[in-house]
């Protein structure tokens, strides 16, 4: 096959891969979104009308340390980012194994020995592992703040609308939203690796091994091709040559093992980065929990300032009472004390 028809063919791949990955990231969205978030909130809403309990207390992290809720209640609401973890994996391996399928195809329809097949397939399987990995942390970066922006969008109908009480529980479920996600980010970066690296890198070791063997082997090689006691130079020359190309094999596959190498470097350097990124989310996490702690005491302020409200009104309607005046007489009349 020509190189610029492999490269068609190559580009023609990324492409699809791409369109796959940008729906089914639309897909998890909408699945986040619908079934786990919206019913997180709503559970959170309810409890909080249901249950004495503090908007800060119903917090995924916290919701086990309270005394007032049953034992399914603290679990449902707990189990929020396993659940979200579960959703943002299964996401990553769907657009993996996309990416992966047409590779492992043809890997099953190459002609090898055992050796070599399995040698082949244990990298596939590294690398896919690899990128499954860095795949979940793209989504669940990218889940995060889709979705926060999809909320503010909401807030801002809302405003727009003028539905104060509405606005109001969308401001909670913001504030609820940027912690419980900027916590699950800070515990997902925490224990963020690439699975598959160690496989990969026995692989390595193991190809290393060989071809060092084979280096040496052409060395010897050369040195008997080279000595006075091969006097046929047709032979000599051709066995020389071929020990050249079969080095110059040997030092492509190296380059190709250094790029793959740098490759999973850039990964590692990519999760570094992120991880810098958890002071940042802390920040950002503890912000929204302030939000949600002022949010409750504006909540109890309204309830103060309505009921101020109501009792203006009463006062300005007790003004236009009139106190009928109770005279001796009337009281007579009303106590029977009359000598009628």
């Amino acid at each position: 096959m020509k190189k610029n028809q492999q490269s068609s063919i190559a580009d023609e791949l990324k492409k699809v891969v791409s369109e796959v990955e940008e729906s089914t990231k639309e897909t998890l969205v909408e699945v986040v979104e619908t079934e786990v978030l919206d019913n997180h909130i709503s559970q959170i809403l309810e409890l909080r009308q249901r249950f004495p309990v503090d908007n800060c207390e119903i917090l995924s992290s916290n919701i086990s340390l309270n005394r007032n809720l049953p034992r399914e209640v603290k679990q449902q609401i707990s189990s929020f980012q396993h659940k979200l973890r579960a959703v943002i994996e299964r996401g990553a391996l769907e657009i993996e194994n996309f990416k992966y399928k047409s590779y492992e195809e043809a890997l099953e329809q190459e002609n090898l020995a055992y050796n070599e097949r399995s040698q082949a397939t244990s990298l596939l399987k590294a690398d896919k592992n690899i990128n499954i990995s860095f795949q979940s942390l793209k989504v669940a970066t990218e889940l995060f703040l889709e979705l926060n922006k999809r909320i503010q969008e909401k807030i801002e109908d809302c405003q727009q609308n003028q539905n104060a009480r509405l606005e109001r529980d969308l401001l909670l479920a913001n504030a609820i939203l940027v912690y419980e996600l900027s916590d699950f980010l800070i515990n997902y970066l925490n224990s963020s690796k690439l699975d598959g690296i160690e496989g990969m890198k026995e692989i390595q070791r193991h190809i290393n091994h060989k071809l060092s063997k084979l280096e040496n082997k052409q060395q010897q090689l050369r040195k008997r091709a080279e000595s006075p006691e091969i006097d046929d130079e047709g032979v000599k020359s051709q066995v020389l040559l071929d020990i050249s190309r079969r080095l110059e094999s040997i030092q492509e596959v190296r380059k190709e093992w250094d790029k793959y190498e740098a490759s999973i470097e850039e990964l590692e350097n990519s999760i570094s980065t992120s991880k810098k990124q958890i002071p940042t989310l802390a920040l950002i996490r503890d912000n929204a929990e302030s939000q949600i702690e002022i949010l409750e005491i504006a909540a109890i302020m309204q309830i103060i300032k309505n009921n101020v409200n109501a009792l203006d009104s009463a006062i300005q309607n007790l003004k236009q009472v009139k106190l009928v005046s109770l005279t001796p007489d009337r009281i007579s009349r009303l106590l029977s004390l009359s000598s009628n």
